[in-house]
């Protein structure tokens, strides 16, 4: 296993000391862009990062909240190829997400408007986002990636 899928699936496991502990979160902080390298599987094989190539698979998050934590917005990836829902090959793709965020811990939980996909993640310090993706059924996907909040 990689340094950085490990550090992945650390991020994951240790929950609780990487967030910003003690702090109430707003809309503001759920309303935005992050981008950020990918890794997981899917029915055909692996996504993301390849030790030879850096990351072939960038994830792309955009949110906008409202005051009570309601959220909507679009999960995308790029990558050097891979697959859409028909099983066609592609080299990106997006999701139209809606969710809710806890604002007293900073974590949210998304759902995939036209799949099964479900996502779960936390705001993270300096603005960045962990997140994990779970998609059952005929063609299962899962996910892990930390984003980067990217100001427009």
């Amino acid at each position: 296993m990689s340094n950085s899928h490990r550090m992945i699936i650390t991020s994951f496991l240790t929950a609780g000391t990487l967030v910003m502990q003690g702090c109430s979160f707003d809309a503001n902080d759920f309303t935005g862009r992050w981008e950020g390298p990918c890794v997981g599987m899917n029915s055909l094989g692996t996504i993301g990062v390849d030790p030879t190539k850096g990351s072939d698979s960038v994830q792309t998050l955009e949110l906008v909240a409202d005051a009570a934590g309601r959220l909507r917005g679009s999960i995308a990836w790029r990558a050097d190829s891979g697959h859409d829902h028909e099983q066609q090959v592609v080299s990106s793709d997006s999701e139209d997400v809606i969710g809710l965020a806890d604002l007293a811990d900073g974590s949210f939980v998304l759902v995939e408007t036209e799949e099964s996909g479900t996502l779960v993640g936390r705001i993270l310090s300096g603005g960045r986002v962990e997140l994990l993706r779970t998609q059952p059924g005929i063609r299962p996907v899962v996910t892990a990636s930390t984003l980067e909040r990217i100001d427009d």
